[in-house]
C-alpha cells in the first residue's frame, strides 16, 4: 500500500471581538475565514512521521508529528493556498489532502457621515456649529470624534465612546474656543474607530466653518432688516383686510337688520 496522509481535521477560533464561536470546518473546500481566525488543523498517516508541513508560495507552516499524528496552528491573516507534504522513514508520502484554500475576509472600517449641516457654513451669529452625525461598523465601533484642522495644526474632539455597530448623534462645534477672527476658517471632518484588534479608521467628507467677514456681517444685517420690513408690512395688510372685511360685515348686517323692522 502507498503511504498516505488523511483523516483531517480542520477547526476554526474566530477573534474574540467578533463573538464568534468555534466551529469545525470542511476540508476540501474553500475556507473564508474573517482576518484573525486561528485555524486548528490535525490528522494522521499510514506510517509514522518524521515532518508535515503546509506551504504556500512564500512560507511554510511546520505541523508536529507524533507518530502517526500531526496536529498544529496556523493565523489567517491574509488569503493563500497552502498545499502538504510530509515525510516518513521511507521518504515523502506520496498520497496527500487537497490543498487548503484559505480566503481571508478583511475587517472593514466605518462609515462616516456628516449629515447636517449639508456643505460649508458661514457662521455669521453665535459660537457654535452643531453637526448631525451618523456611524456604522460591521463588528462595532470603539470611539467617534471630531477633528478640526485649522493649517498646518490638526486638534481632535471626543463625541462618542463605544456604540455599538450603529451610532446617530450631534455634536458641537465651539467656534469661539477656536478664537477665529473674521474670515478665519477651520476645516472639519468626522472619524470613527472600529473595535477591531487593527482600530480601523473611517473619516467622513470634510467641510469648512468659517467665520463671516465684515461685509458678510453688513450684507446680512440688511438682508435680515428687509425681511422685518417685509414682515412688518405684511402683518399691516392682513390687519387692514381684516378690518376692512369686519366693516363690510357690520354694514351688510345693519342693512339686513334695517330690512327686516321694515
Amino acid at each position: 500500500d502507498r503511504p498516505f496522509v488523511g483523516a483531517v481535521t480542520l477547526r476554526a477560533t474566530y477573534p474574540a471581538y467578533l463573538g464568534r464561536p468555534a466551529e469545525s470546518l470542511p476540508i476540501g473546500e474553500p475556507l473564508r475565514l474573517p482576518r484573525g481566525t486561528t485555524l486548528s488543523i490535525a490528522g494522521r498517516a499510514s506510517v509514522p512521521l518524521t515532518r508535515v508541513e503546509l506551504r504556500g508560495a512564500a512560507e511554510a507552516h511546520p505541523l508536529v508529528p507524533s507518530g502517526h499524528t500531526f496536529s498544529g496552528r496556523l493565523l489567517a491573516l491574509r488569503s493563500m493556498r497552502l498545499t502538504w507534504t510530509a515525510s516518513g522513514p521511507a521518504g515523502a508520502v506520496p498520497d496527500l489532502p487537497p490543498p487548503l484554500e484559505i480566503d481571508v475576509a478583511a475587517d472593514s472600517a466605518p462609515q462616516v457621515a456628516i449629515v447636517a449641516p449639508a456643505g460649508d457654513t458661514v457662521l455669521t451669529a453665535g459660537d457654535r456649529v452643531s453637526l448631525a452625525l451618523t456611524v456604522s461598523d460591521d463588528h462595532g465601533i470603539a470611539g467617534v470624534e471630531l477633528r478640526v484642522a485649522r493649517g498646518a495644526t490638526t486638534t481632535s474632539q471626543s463625541v462618542a465612546g463605544a456604540v455599538g455597530t450603529s451610532w446617530a448623534g450631534s455634536a458641537s462645534l465651539d467656534v469661539r474656543a477656536l478664537k477665529l477672527g473674521e474670515g478665519d476658517a477651520v476645516r472639519v471632518r468626522a472619524e470613527a474607530v472600529d473595535a477591531s484588534p487593527w482600530a480601523l479608521r473611517g473619516a467622513s467628507r470634510e467641510i469648512v466653518v468659517r467665520r463671516a467677514t465684515a461685509e458678510e456681517l453688513r450684507t446680512s444685517a440688511r438682508a435680515l432688516g428687509d425681511s422685518a420690513v417685509q414682515a412688518a408690512q405684511s402683518a399691516v395688510s392682513v390687519q387692514r383686510a381684516l378690518a376692512r372685511r369686519t366693516d363690510e360685515a357690520a354694514r351688510a348686517q345693519a342693512r339686513t337688520g334695517g330690512s327686516s323692522s321694515g
